[in-house]
């Protein structure tokens, strides 16, 4: 008797798995989401970041100060290679002007205060205003002017250690006592892609992975008699082989994907890694079992999950996403 009910057990496992690959396949909506966007997006994003590193992105400086401090904070910024000035304008409303035109990806503006705040020993500021469409473009902007505020700083400090008696040495040594090197391991370069990428290539992967799975329900829902998630058919009388099955269906699908996207694609844009095969699988599976149950059981738990709520919920997050700020401030000495 048990034998006879494991064996139908495994019949029915074997039928669910194959009629889901088949509504995955026959459904255009999916195989989109499931082989479009994960095996697309993650090329998308290599090509989007495969420069790793901006180098002379122009930017715009507001010189209020025009003293002989505030002209070499602007010529230092423009010596450094991320940043370049492509425009001196002499208010904050041209420099923004140009900013909304794409002439530049940043603003420098240097106050009016800034040279006296320095000589009467007060901290004074700088502000730095970046491009955030691309985290490239914040990134230049924020190294570049934070080694300048971090590099003059010291320099006006030296200066007034001179002033007090003290040696050339001295005042070098008491303005910087400590001496470091840096060695950045796994991403020489401080590249973007190198740092986004492979955190990306998770996420597509689980994102897309759920989605995927709760318009599959959706679909069924609506396709089966009385729109029962679960068809009235005696293969599917049984919770194990429901689950197992259709996260089988899954499963076969996405272990293609998911070592696409975790060997193919990292070798594809020389991105920094040591993962093959053997050391892959033992993460990624459990990583998509968990990811499987969870959209499996997430649609049944809350609501029918329907193409079009999907589709709300995805706009949601881009909506979410224009409330990141679009500029910094930095403080300087």
């Amino acid at each position: 008797m048990k034998k006879g009910y494991l064996k139908n057990a495994l019949i029915d496992l074997v039928e669910i798995t194959s009629e889901e690959l088949k509504h995955i396949f026959r459904d255009s909506g999916i195989m989109v989401l499931f082989i479009g966007a994960g095996l697309a997006y993650p090329i998308l994003y290599g090509f989007v970041y495969r420069n790793e590193v901006l180098r002379n992105v122009p930017i715009a400086v507001v010189n209020e100060s025009q003293t002989p401090l505030g002209r070499e904070f602007v010529r230092k910024v423009n010596a450094t290679p991320e940043l370049q000035v492509a425009y001196k304008v002499n208010t904050l409303n041209e420099a923004k002007e140009l900013f909304a035109k794409g002439k530049v990806q940043g603003i420098v503006l240097v106050p009016p205060t800034f040279s006296e705040d320095i000589n009467k020993g007060k901290q004074a500021r700088v502000f730095a205003y970046s491009n955030v469409a691309t985290m490239l473009y914040y990134r230049a902007v924020f190294l570049a002017v934070n080694y300048v505020c971090l590099d003059m700083g010291k320099n006006i400090q030296v200066e007034n250690l001179e002033s007090k008696g003290l040696t050339a040495r001295q005042a070098e040594v008491s303005a910087a006592p400590l001496l470091y090197e840096d060695h950045a391991l796994y991403n020489p370069n401080s590249g973007f892609a190198s740092f986004l990428l492979p955190a990306a290539l998770i996420l597509i992967l689980q994102q897309t992975l759920v989605l995927g799975i709760g318009i599959a329900a959706g679909q069924a829902r609506e396709e089966n008699t009385y729109h029962q998630l679960i068809p009235y058919q005696r293969k599917y009388h049984g919770t194990m082989r429901i689950v197992f099955g259709k996260a089988f269906a899954y499963l076969v699908i996405y272990a293609f994907i998911g070592i696409y996207n975790l060997i193919l694609v990292p070798h594809m844009f020389n991105l920094p890694h040591f993962l093959t095969l053997g050391a892959v699988v033992p993460l990624l599976l459990p990583f998509l079992l968990a990811t499987i149950f969870f959209g499996i059981q997430y649609p049944c738990s809350f609501f029918a999950v329907t193409p079009g709520r999907h589709q709300i919920f995805i706009l949601s997050g881009r909506q979410f996403l224009t409330f990141f700020p679009l500029h910094s401030e930095f403080k300087a000495f």
